[in-house]
C-alpha cells in the first residue's frame, strides 16, 4: 500500500497543480489522459486493498448524515460523459417520496453505485443504463431498493455465480475485450452485506443485466446542511507548518497546495528533522507523514507529546501543537495507532486538497 500510495499521491498531486496553469488546448487533453490513467490505477489499488480489508475483517462502515439526492448526482455527473462516449442514454429515477435526508455511509453507497453503473456502461455497446431507487416496507428506519438496468451483453445463468467472486469475469475473454480487474462486483456484494444489505442479479445472454440491492438507513430529522453548519469550522488565517514528508515529489505538492492559500511552510525529511524543527520553531501545525527514514511519524509525535508536556509541567498555558497524519496505509487500525500516539487527525494518501483543507481549518488555532 504504502510503496504504491506514495508516488500515486504525487503523481496526482502534480497534475491538479499542473492543470491550475495555463496550458494549450493540446497540452490539455494530454493532462486529462494522464489523470485518467492515475485516477484508473488508483481505483485498481483501491480495490485491491478494500478487498484485502474485507477478507481481514478490517473494512469499517461509517454513519454519517448525508443527502440522497446529492450522492446519487454525483455518480451520474461522473459517469454521464462516460456514457455519452459510447452514446448510451442514461436515466435516473428517485420515486418522489423517498426521504432525502439519512443517516449512513455515503461513501460506500457511492462506491457500489459506481461499480455497478460503471460496470453497466462497460458492457453496454447501444442502448440506455438506467438507475431507479425506490421504498421499500420497513418496520423502522428506511430501506430503499436500487436497481442497475442496461441493456448489454448479458450473464448466462450458469455463470452468474463468478461475477461476485474476486479476480473473476464470466468469461477470460471480457477481460481482455473491457480491462477492469473483475473486483468491482465482487466488492459491492461484500459492502452491501456490511452495510446490512443484500445484491443479486437477474440477466440472460443479449438481453442486458438488472442489478437490484436494498439497503436499511436512517432517517434524520434535522436537515443536513444545519448538521454540516454546526461541526464545519470557519476559514482559517495563514499559519505556519511544518511537513514532515521524505518523498521530494509530495513535498513539492503539499508546499504548492499550502502556499496557494496563504500558507507558510517549513520541510523535514524525517521525524529526527521534525523534532528539531518543531523544538526551534513556533508552528500552528505539524503535517507528518507516518512511514520515513531514521525516526518515524509515530515516534516522532509521542517524543514531542512528552516534550510538550514537560514544558506544561513547567510552565502554564503552553499549547499543545496540532498533528495531523499523512499516510499511505489504508487498513483498519493505523488511525487508531495515530491517534493513540498523539496524533490529532488522518489523512490517507493521495491527499485531497479538500480533505486536507478541512483537517487543517478544523485543528488550526483560532
Amino acid at each position: 500500500s504504502h510503496e504504491i500510495r506514495t508516488p500515486m499521491s504525487g503523481i496526482i498531486g502534480m497534475t491538479d497543480l499542473l492543470n491550475d496553469t495555463p496550458l494549450s488546448e493540446e497540452q490539455q487533453e494530454f493532462l486529462d489522459a494522464v489523470r485518467l490513467s492515475a485516477n484508473s490505477l488508483l481505483s485498481v489499488l483501491n480495490d485491491i486493498l478494500d478487498l484485502s480489508k474485507i477478507e481481514a475483517g478490517k473494512l469499517e462502515i461509517s454513519k454519517v448524515p448525508f443527502e440522497l439526492r446529492t450522492v446519487v448526482s454525483q455518480v451520474h455527473k461522473l459517469l454521464k460523459v462516460r456514457a455519452e462516449e459510447k452514446k448510451l442514454e442514461m436515466l435516473v429515477e428517485i420515486a418522489p417520496h423517498i426521504p432525502n435526508e439519512l443517516f449512513g455511509d455515503p461513501f460506500r453507497l457511492r462506491q457500489v453505485l459506481i461499480n455497478l453503473l460503471g460496470n453497466a456502461i462497460k458492457f453496454t455497446s447501444v442502448g440506455r443504463i438506467r438507475l431507479a431507487v425506490n421504498l421499500e416496507a420497513a418496520e423502522t428506519g428506511v430501506k430503499l431498493h436500487f436497481s442497475v438496468q442496461d441493456t448489454g451483453i448479458g450473464i448466462p445463468s450458469d455463470k452468474q455465480w463468478a461475477i461476485f467472486d474476486a479476480f473473476v469475469q464470466a468469461d477470460d475473454s471480457m477481460t481482455r475485450r473491457f480491462g477492469g480487474t473483475g473486483l468491482g462486483l465482487a466488492i459491492s456484494s461484500q459492502l452491501v452485506q456490511l452495510m446490512g444489505g443484500k445484491l443479486w442479479l437477474e440477466s440472460e445472454p443479449d438481453k442486458g443485466s438488472l442489478f437490484h440491492f436494498v439497503l436499511p438507513f436512517e432517517e434524520l430529522r434535522l436537515p443536513v446542511r444545519e448538521i454540516q453548519e454546526q461541526v464545519e469550522p470557519p476559514q482559517t488565517r495563514p499559519l505556519r507548518i511544518l511537513l514532515a514528508e521524505d518523498n521530494a515529489v509530495n513535498q513539492k505538492v503539499a508546499v504548492r497546495m499550502l502556499e496557494k492559500r496563504g500558507h507558510s511552510v517549513s520541510l523535514a525529511n524525517n521525524g529526527q528533522e521534525a523534532l528539531t524543527a518543531w523544538s526551534v520553531g513556533n508552528f500552528d501545525l505539524v503535517l507528518m507523514d507516518v512511514m520515513m527514514p531514521v525516526m518515524n511519524g509515530l515516534v516522532a509525535t509521542r517524543t514531542i507529546r512528552e516534550a510538550e508536556r514537560m514544558t506544561q509541567r513547567r510552565l502554564k498555558n503552553i499549547p499543545r501543537t496540532p498533528i495531523i497524519a499523512l499516510t499511505a496505509n489504508a487498513m483498519k487500525g493505523d488511525a487508531e495507532e495515530c491517534l493513540a500516539a498523539g496524533m490529532d487527525g488522518y489523512i490517507s494518501k493521495p491527499i485531497e486538497l479538500s480533505v486536507l483543507l478541512r483537517e487543517i481549518s478544523r485543528l488550526s488555532p483560532s
